[in-house]
């Protein structure tokens, strides 16, 4: 059984919309995570209840606002170009079959206001939507469609930007700075002190006790391999070299 070339286009258009959401799903894991580490981990080290019953309810307040104008910023629709910009069967035949394309879209535009033109005049038009643009649309090739008063395609939304929720995006936008600031400020004083008592951190420690591990393998090794090529041997005390103190006994006697 064939497949016929117009359903290869749909699932690979399939494919392509399905793909759009990864990094869609990826923003809503990290806003998860970020919940349980904000709220779980760090809450349990607030002991004054009332402080953190405050942190609470501003931090839900702003995560609220911010997976609302998120949603609203995915889910709404591109708003596509007004109906009357659409050219009928008939017109669409005739500038197809005629070589004055550029007459016939000059007579079809007057029922229309555009003032954006072409490099060369003439009015922009596209042959995809088989639509005269609007002023500030384009077409998108991820939507697949003309979007009216477009911004651009935003992958971390998996939607154009434009007419229907430019309001949604900026919202979007604002809460994030609101959220993401609100947590680094929280987080200050916990990271502060986690800075000057870091010495007695058991995880500091114990990268403390490898590196000193290290260093006295590498004496070790030196030590070892002095003999072998020559050099006076080295001994990594307070001391000093073995030389040294041969010298300071000779001396001495």
């Amino acid at each position: 059984m064939s497949i016929s070339q117009d359903e290869t286009k749909g699932c690979a258009y399939r494919c392509q919309r399905c793909s759009m959401f990864i990094p869609v799903i990826f923003v809503f894991a990290l806003i998860a995570w970020s919940y349980y580490a904000f709220i779980v981990a760090y809450g349990a080290n607030i002991h004054n209840l009332g402080l953190r019953i405050f942190i609470s309810i501003l931090y839900h307040i702003l995560l609220v606002m911010f997976l609302w104008s998120y949603a609203m910023a995915i889910f709404t629709a591109p708003a596509p170009s007004p109906k009357h910009f659409y050219l009928t069967e008939e017109e669409h035949a005739n500038m197809r079959s005629s070589d004055r394309g550029r007459e016939v879209l000059a007579s079809v535009s007057q029922r229309v206001t555009v003032y954006e033109r072409t490099t060369t005049g003439a009015v922009r038009y596209c042959e995809l939507c088989r639509c005269i643009k609007p002023d500030r649309s384009h077409h998108c090739s991820m939507c697949m469609q003309c979007v009216l008063k477009m911004d651009h395609h935003c992958p971390w939304v998996g939607n154009c930007v434009g007419f229907s929720n430019y309001k949604y995006f900026v919202l979007f936008l604002t809460y994030t700075v609101l959220y993401t600031g609100f947590i680094a400020l929280c987080c200050i004083p916990y990271i502060t002190n986690v800075w000057k008592h870091r010495s007695d951190d058991p995880w500091v420690r114990r990268r403390k006790e490898v590196r000193s591990g290290w260093v006295r393998e590498f004496q070790a090794s030196v030590r070892h391999q002095s003999p072998t090529l020559g050099l006076p041997c080295v001994e990594w005390n307070r001391r000093g070299t073995p030389l040294r103190d041969a010298s300071l006994h000779q001396h001495r006697h």
